[in-house]
């Protein structure tokens, strides 16, 4: 193990990293780098981390045809998967099919890395995983992804394997042609806000719900679906998220697929709002359910054939529940609040804070058995029971709190926003 230290921009970086072995930690001064390739034979080891963060520590592939850094696996995508990067802007980054670089295709920021951490990744673009390609159990945190697009599946960044994690991350203005214009199939998102992003073929954040894919504690700002075919969610678990201002003008509704618990819709469009919420019957083998959700434009539907009995209860809407009747499940509808016109009792909805005060009719009015996790989206125990929305009703919150606070990254957890 060595710690090497480099500086002056250029080449300094790629051959530092051409060079190292297992266990090294490479420390980068500010500079402008070109992009950078790990070897296999360094795997698993390898740091390369900025000695004052992103803002002026970047790898720029602009105008080269490369993706900024790539962690060379043993023959296939699967096999990536080492080093870990930390504050660095990543820019500019291209690799599509055919191109010729190694997994070509996939990944125009980053690819196989096993972690990143503190790093903004902007006007990158790929076939596949516009901003980043992430394999197997790859950690991304506290990371901008913006600008970023791909001509195919998952314009912000696109997962194989079945334990990524993404949290505490920033995406913005970021899409697709094809699946999944943000992402497509990260198995746990935690903590992240997504502003003005678009959708793709399928949707904006696709997934797989019966794989247990987790998108939690979430703030969705300005999103839209113009073309996927499933919404602008769509196959995902979602729980205590919350959406504002999201629009779909292609199919019913604005989340599809997969369980729906303890979310808050406000100003949300779909071209159909008493189905803004959909699920598939399909997926209630799984415990996928609609439950303890505030939606302040549109209502829930049950779409799908067979037994398997779904359970949409603890929701305040100003639309009703839609029950698809080719069905003879014995579906459970308890405590659901349709058609409701009057104040939902937000903190102050004009300056986008949507935690509850005293009065509000969500304030304990959801049901314990149907919380998937233990807190709520600003990390608040629920109570029991809890309530209704993204927010548990929290007496002791005095000051003005927005929808972003606490989930955007900030310089108290990375070098981010310095």
């Amino acid at each position: 193990m060595a710690t090497i230290n480099i500086s002056g921009g250029g080449s300094a970086l790629n051959y530092a990293a051409q060079t190292a072995t297992r266990n090294d930690v490479l420390l980068v001064e500010d500079g402008i780098y070109d992009p950078v390739t790990l070897p296999f034979v360094s795997l698993c080891g390898v740091t390369i981390r900025s000695v004052h963060g992103p803002k002026n520590c970047i790898i720029d592939a602009t105008d080269t045809g490369k993706r900024c850094i790539t962690a060379v696996g043993s023959g296939n995508y699967w096999s990536g998967q080492h080093g870990y990067l930390y504050g660095f802007t990543l820019r500019g980054g291209h690799t599509e099919s055919g191109d010729g670089q190694y997994q070509e295709g996939r990944g125009g920021g980053a690819y196989g890395l096993q972690r990143m951490e503190d790093c903004i990744i902007e006007n990158c673009t790929s076939a596949n995983g516009g901003g980043a390609f992430l394999v197997n159990s790859c950690i991304m945190q506290n990371c901008i992804i913006r600008d970023c697009t791909s001509t195919g599946n998952g314009g912000a960044w696109l997962q194989q394997g079945d334990a990524c994690k993404v949290t505490n991350c920033l995406i913005q203005r970021c899409d697709a042609s094809g699946w999944g214009g943000v992402n497509l199939s990260a198995a746990y998102i935690d903590g992240c806000t997504f502003e003005d992003c678009g959708g793709g073929v399928s949707c904006m954040l696709h997934g797989n719900a019966t794989s247990g894919r987790v998108v939690r504690r979430c703030v969705f700002k300005n999103c839209h679906n113009t073309r996927g075919t499933t919404g602008l969610i769509g196959d995902v678990n979602l729980d205590s998220c919350l959406f504002l201002d999201c629009t779909n003008t292609k199919t019913d509704c604005l989340v599809y697929g997969g369980q729906c618990t303890n979310c808050t819709f406000i100003n949300c469009t779909s071209t159909n709002l008493n189905h803004l919420i959909s699920i598939k019957r399909s997926y209630c083998t799984y415990g996928n359910h609609i439950c303890n959700n505030i939606i302040g434009r549109g209502g829930i539907y049950l779409t799908g054939l067979g037994t398997t009995a779904a359970v949409i209860a603890g929701n305040i809407m100003s639309g009703t529940v839609n029950v698809n009747s080719n069905t003879t499940a014995a579906d459970v509808q308890d405590n659901n609040i349709q058609n409701y016109a009057g104040d939902l009792g937000f903190r102050s909805e004009s300056n986008d804070d949507y935690h509850l005060t005293a009065h509000s009719v969500a304030k304990g009015g959801g049901i314990s058995d149907y919380v998937q996790f233990g807190q709520d989206l600003s990390s608040i125990s629920w109570n029991s029971p809890p309530s209704v929305g993204c927010y548990e009703y929290n007496e002791f919150l005095t000051t003005s709190c927005t929808p972003l606070d606490g989930i955007l990254p900030v310089g108290s957890v990375g070098y981010v926003h310095q």
